[in-house]
């Protein structure tokens, strides 16, 4: 009776199992959730692309794409351990190792790129340049660029331009409504000359927000307008950012990685289980 018990006793862990199943679940349905999102939002904006900064600064294209990825993956994470499907689950744990390896480049890129510059200037990577035709394209580019440019520089990080230095904000020069190199007589017309988007002011609690507030700064040094105007750049400022709450950031991604190793180190269990019950139904079968 003792060896028939055995015999019957599935090798697969229901823990294991239906831990993945769930976890994965949970992920495939906010996955579904984010890509319809996204959807819906191009579909009502009635986007179009022009350029890759179109994609790369609308948030709704990140949902779709994102929302894509981690759905194809947890598809197989989620059907993999319900079918114990062991094709399945190699697809899942291959997709999550390929994943880690791009996060720990991505953090090695952004230690070179704020620790080491000279690393990237060598090899001539220039995040900034993405930036760029923002800035000169701004205020006549994709509304959600525009949108984009004003709630970083304003509400998120509080900074101006989108340079990894304290004078961002001569990064606006280059925009042709804000550049200095016009003649005085068209510099009365043009109000904004010499100016930087309303966005990179600093305003006190009620102060009712001025459209002029930056005008007259692109001549003048950083310790002249910082009081002003937001001075430093976008990427300085996400540095600083890091730098001050790196204790925060290490714990995130410390977290996320164990999630993930251990994820990887359950689906490999299940298809070792998955194998060994395979090998005992063909044993029970020639007997």
């Amino acid at each position: 009776m003792a060896s028939r018990s055995r015999l019957d006793r599935s090798e697969v862990s229901l823990c294991v199992k239906y831990f993945l199943f769930f976890f994965n679940f949970i992920i495939l349905i906010l996955s579904f959730t984010a890509v319809g999102v996204g959807i819906w939002i191009l579909v009502i904006k009635e986007k179009k692309v022009t350029s890759f900064l179109d994609v790369l600064l609308d948030l709704s294209f990140w949902l779709v794409i994102f929302g894509g990825i981690f759905g194809i993956i947890s598809f197989f994470g989620c059907f993999g351990p319900l079918r114990e499907n062991i094709t399945f689950l190699k697809i899942y744990h291959w997709c999550i190792t390929g994943g880690i390896l791009i996060e720990l480049l991505f953090v090695i890129f952004v230690f070179l790129f704020y620790f080491q510059p000279d690393v990237l200037k060598d090899l001539k990577i220039y995040p900034e340049n993405m930036f760029k035709d923002g800035i000169q394209l701004y205020p006549d580019a994709d509304e959600d660029v525009n949108d984009f440019i004003e709630l970083v520089q304003q509400d998120l990080i509080g900074c101006c331009g989108f340079s990894n230095d304290d004078e961002g904000y001569k990064q606006w020069g280059q925009n042709m409504y804000f550049n200095c190199s016009v003649s005085d007589d068209m510099k009365d017309l043009n109000k904004l000359a010499c100016a930087v988007p309303e966005s990179c002011c600093k305003y006190k609690d009620g102060e009712i927000k001025n459209l002029l507030c930056g005008a007259g700064v692109l001549n003048k040094s950083p310790s002249e307008v910082s009081n002003q105007i937001y001075t430093r750049g976008c990427l300085k400022g996400i540095g600083d950012i890091i730098a001050q709450n790196s204790l925060v950031f290490g714990i995130i991604i410390a977290v996320v990685l164990v999630v993930q190793m251990t994820t990887i180190y359950f689906a490999k269990n299940l298809i070792f289980q998955i194998k060994q019950q395979i090998r005992k139904w063909k044993y029970n079968h020639n007997r």
